[in-house]
């Protein structure tokens, strides 16, 4: 341990911008509502915002703390690193921030392609970013100024997403399915998928891409 320091209460997701001196955190504040339906997200409209935490690398000095969306998850950062993206799962949007003001700059209505975004990756290429939305099993893609371009289903619950370094394909892990989908960047046409444990939230590559390793919950705490 080499530092221990308070962001908020349940941290979400962590993300280093691209120039790697600043961390930012997502947490969400304490539900009153229950746990999530797949029939939507009435029930939370008027829960407490989540938020944002920016922390300056490498003294983990706290700077600022922007009031993001509802139960906000996944974060990526533009190319240049100017804006930051936070997906908002129950209220069904991405939010698209200045990275150093910390002000919202746009709302991306995800409503008409599905339920829940959680996942948000940038194209290593900078042609645009994709966002997986868990309710509805739906992959999503955006262009470089921030507009949907396409949407296709995936296998239940997708989470975590990861393109290639070539930015040609989108791993998708699919928890509830216990599937690794793979779709070709471009069409978004499925090209490979493989069985995997359960509850696989997220992964990444070994350092010579030959390799994928999955983080797998205990389907007991769910």
């Amino acid at each position: 341990m080499v530092k221990h320091f308070h962001v908020g209460d349940n941290p979400e997701f962590a993300k280093l911008n691209p120039g790697g001196d600043e961390l930012f955190t997502s947490y969400e504040a304490p539900s009153t509502a229950g746990l999530p339906t797949a029939g939507g997200d009435d029930n939370k409209v008027n829960e407490p915002a989540s938020h944002v935490v920016r922390c300056h690398v490498p003294d983990w000095t706290q700077e600022l703390d922007i009031m993001a969306g509802t139960e906000t998850e996944g974060l990526e950062f533009s190319r240049d690193g100017k804006y930051l993206m936070v997906a908002n799962e129950a209220q069904n949007t991405i939010g698209i921030y200045d990275a150093h003001a910390g002000t919202l700059v746009r709302t991306i209505d995800l409503k008409p392609y599905g339920q829940r975004p959680r996942g948000v990756k940038a194209s290593p290429d900078g042609s645009g970013y994709a966002v997986t939305m868990e309710f509805s099993g739906t992959l999503v893609k955006m262009d470089s100024s921030f507009n949907v371009t396409k949407a296709v289903a995936t296998a239940a619950m997708p989470y975590g997403l990861a393109f290639d370094r070539e930015g040609k394909r989108i791993f998708v892990s699919a928890s509830t399915a216990r599937k690794m989908q793979v779709f070709a960047a471009d069409s978004l046409q499925l090209i490979a998928e493989t069985s995997t444990g359960q509850r696989c939230w997220h992964f990444t590559f070994t350092p010579d891409d030959s390799k994928i390793l999955l983080a797998c919950g205990d389907p007991t705490t769910w």
